[in-house]
């Protein structure tokens, strides 16, 4: 799989490209995952070969584009918290960057597919699936350590208090997404609230 991964994830073919941007389209078009591959290959305009020549199926497609949405909503976060004047800022930051997708329409609609069948592709590819988990959570450790160190919080149980923040937010994130009821303003502030409260500290 190794070999189908690196030029899939990077985008480095226009082939790739385009199938993986044909099956963003249906997704949101369908607001499923439950994509056939005909239509993907008839969306990006490729051949059969071509489309096995770089994923062995449909699921190994959806981690593709799972893994792919993914990387470039974090590096959006991660520029984000980069510019917050404080490290605990950042976690904020962190927090509201996340529950944005339950906040946003477009996002939510982005999101969902994924939220709703995440335990099935988690199964089929789980290194992938905790190499994803790893991706998300590294800047809110990075940032709650850096806190720690600047003296804006009085202690850290670094494992501790990165799996509460992340089951708190993405909780949240999740139920509004299958009840499909967008988290408000005041809901967001709610929960930064809570979690800086968590770590010590009032908010927001």
């Amino acid at each position: 799989m190794e070999r189908a991964l690196q030029p899939r994830f990077e985008r480095s073919s226009e082939q790739v490209e385009r199938i993986m941007q044909a099956a963003v389209d249906l997704i949101r078009e369908t607001e499923t995952l439950d994509l056939h591959v005909t239509d993907v290959i008839a969306a990006a305009g490729v051949s059969n070969r071509a489309f096995y020549r770089h994923f062995s199926g449909k699921a190994e497609l959806l981690m593709a584009v799972l893994e792919d949405g993914n990387r470039q909503y974090m590096e959006h976060l991660q520029r984000r918290m980069a510019a917050c004047d404080t490290h605990l800022g950042a976690v904020e930051c962190w927090i509201r960057g996340m529950l944005a997708r339950a906040q946003n329409p477009s996002q939510a609609t982005d999101t969902r597919p994924f939220i709703l069948n995440g335990m099935r592709l988690a199964y089929e590819f789980p290194e992938e699936s905790l190499a994803a988990d790893e991706a998300l959570r590294a800047p809110l450790r990075e940032a709650l350590v850096a806190a720690r160190g600047a003296g804006e919080l009085a202690a850290l149980d670094e494992a501790r208090d990165v799996s509460h923040l992340v089951q708190l937010t993405l909780g949240h994130m999740t139920w509004s997404l299958i009840q499909r009821d967008p988290l408000s303003a005041a809901d967001v502030d709610d929960v930064v609230a809570f979690a800086l409260a968590g770590l010590g500290r009032s908010g927001p």
